[in-house]
């Protein structure tokens, strides 16, 4: 919960099945639906001045985006949703700067781990954080890009997965396979490396794997 600015608070719901922003009035009233859409919003952070609230969630321009993180800004009053960043990386947990011109967050893509960035909360392109966290001798250029496959479940539900191919293969090709299964069904497994510890070590895995010859499936379960 968060207070904005015109006595507005912000909360998150998942009323209508999804985490959603919604703000009211502190006096009582209607709430309001500020990020609405098939996605779910979570890290949120306020900027100083309590007008707007950035977040990252699992939409953008892209059809695959439900498949990534990005940033976004909305006003705490209005459903006027802002995108931050786009494209093939993925982006999560901002925190505002106290001057409220900058937004810092943890930026990863298909090949670079995660990693911290910055950019003008106004729009602008994004600065990485010269901090040396990747070793010189890691192999940024051996991993592979997953795809976002889907597939029909017996009773009908389409399920999503991220498929790993070896950089090498070619139309008819016969390799071995892996079924990655991952922990609780809510973990939703993305296009590039994971937030959370556990599944970016699986993913690292993944890629592994998909180095040494096999292709590899990491299946999104039901609430994934």
């Amino acid at each position: 919960i968060n207070w904005g600015a015109g006595d507005r608070i912000v909360f998150l719901s998942d009323v209508d099945g999804w985490p959603h922003l919604y703000s009211v009035p502190a006096a009582g009233g209607q709430a309001t639906l500020l990020t609405p859409g098939d996605f779910m919003v979570e890290y949120v952070a306020m900027t100083p001045d309590r007008t707007s609230v950035v977040y990252n969630a699992n939409t953008g321009a892209d059809r695959n985006d439900s498949q990534r993180r990005h940033i976004f800004r909305v006003p705490v009053d209005q459903a006027k949703p802002v995108a931050l960043s786009s494209g093939a990386s993925m982006e999560w947990a901002p925190a505002i700067t106290g001057d409220g011109s900058t937004v810092a967050y943890i930026g990863a893509t298909a090949q670079i781990p995660p990693l911290p960035y910055v950019r003008p909360l106004g729009g602008g392109q994004a600065r990485e954080l010269n901090v040396h966290l990747i070793p010189d001798d890691f192999p940024l250029q051996q991993l592979v890009t997953p795809e976002d496959v889907t597939w029909k479940a017996p009773d009908g539900l389409t399920i999503h997965g991220q498929l790993f191919k070896p950089a090498n293969l070619r139309p008819g090709d016969h390799l071995p396979a892996v079924v990655f299964v991952h922990g609780g069904p809510p973990r939703q497994m993305l296009l590039g490396w994971h937030y959370m510890f556990y599944y970016s070590n699986g993913y690292a895995v993944n890629q592994y794997l998909a180095n040494h010859g096999y292709v590899v499936l990491s299946v999104n379960y039901r609430l994934g």
